[in-house]
């Protein structure tokens, strides 16, 4: 994922076969770890969005195999982000530059829905009639677009945002 500023973030795999988080910023590159990533699995942490000032989302998996959402602030801080209908499989996917972060979990029952998350709060997101949804990408406008299916196959979407 590359930002406005040209920063670029990602994942890569040491010889354990364990992710890490990476940052690319004009030359420098450095490399990070959610703190409660674990390494024992082969997972670690896999950074996606990455907003202009810096700030990272995306999930790492812990001791138990299951994967957790974060946005981890330039500065260095995490802060989880787990869907309260999503017992332990959330992945944020992209951060806007307004904050708002969307993104996708699992249900208890397995099924997928998206979420948009702003100011603490979650909002889920299901395409009416779908069986599931994945959300993609949020502009700054706050007009998210993803992917639903349902017997017919997948199908895009556009969801316009009024406030």
């Amino acid at each position: 994922m590359i930002n406005d500023r040209g920063q670029v973030v990602g994942a890569w795999r040491d010889a354990g076969e364990v992710r890490h988080g990476f940052v690319w910023d004009r030359g420098s590159f450095w490399t990070f770890d959610h703190p409660n990533a674990n390494s024992t699995l082969g997972q670690g942490t896999y950074p996606g969005g990455l907003k202009s000032r810096g700030d990272i989302v995306w999930r790492y998996w812990n001791v138990f195999g299951i994967s957790h959402g974060f946005f981890r602030t330039k500065n260095g801080t995490y802060i989880n982000i787990d869907h309260p209908d999503g017992p332990g499989t959330t992945w944020p996917i992209t951060i806007n530059g307004r904050g708002q972060i969307v993104g996708n979990f699992v249900d208890s029952g397995g099924g997928l829905h998206g979420f948009l998350y702003e100011n603490g709060s979650y909002t889920t997101i299901d395409v009416p009639g779908a069986d599931a949804t994945d959300v993609e990408s949020i502009n700054d406008r706050g007009d998210i677009a993803g992917e639903y299916f349902n017997g017919s196959g997948g199908h895009g979407f556009v969801g316009v945002r009024t406030n």
